[in-house]
This record gives structure tokens, C-alpha cells and sequence, in this order.
């Protein structure tokens, strides 16, 4: 249902890089807009989580709350789009 609601909004592309930590530092770099994952584990994001924060990335849960390493989803943003983002997922 997630992924059909993104497909529906204004988006240029959809990217997968194939690996969390990858597709959560392409947003930290800014070639990526937004990126969302469930499902993955602490070693797939733990360092990809600080990249992200310190390059100035909004990381959180999907539903918008406070990002846990533990709870296996997260969404990752720049301050941007992150609101829109949190909305449509």
C-alpha cells in the first residue's frame, strides 16, 4: 500500500541502490530527495544513520517519530521534503 501511494504522487523517479546503508547516504549526499525502508537491521544502518545526521538529513520512523535503531523502519529525508514525505507514507 506504501509503495502504491508514492507511485501516485508527484515524483520524478524511484530509485533502490539495493542496500540500506547505500540508498540512506545517497539522501546524506544529496543525489537522493527522500528514502524510506522497513525491515532492515541495526548493522545495515547504524553508520549510515550518523552520515545522514551529520550531513543535516531528517531521519525519523515512517509515521514521523523519533528514529530508533531497533524498530526496523525509518525514513530519511533532506528538511525539505521531509513533512510531504511523512505524509504520503
Amino acid at each position: 500500500e506504501i509503495m502504491h501511494k508514492v507511485i501516485q504522487s508527484p515524483v520524478q523517479a524511484l530509485r533502490c541502490l539495493g542496500s540500506c546503508a547505500l540508498n540512506m547516504c545517497a539522501v546524506a549526499s544529496g543525489n537522493v530527495d527522500g528514502y524510506y525502508e522497513w525491515g532492515m537491521h541495526p548493522w545495515d544502518v547504524a553508520a549510515a544513520f550518523l552520515i545522514c545526521t551529520e550531513a543535516g538529513a531528517v531521519v525519523t520512523d515512517l509515521d514521523g517519530s523519533p528514529f530508533s535503531i531497533t524498530a526496523r523502519r525509518t525514513l530519511v529525508a533532506n528538511q525539505k521534503i521531509q513533512p510531504q514525505l511523512k505524509k504520503i507514507i
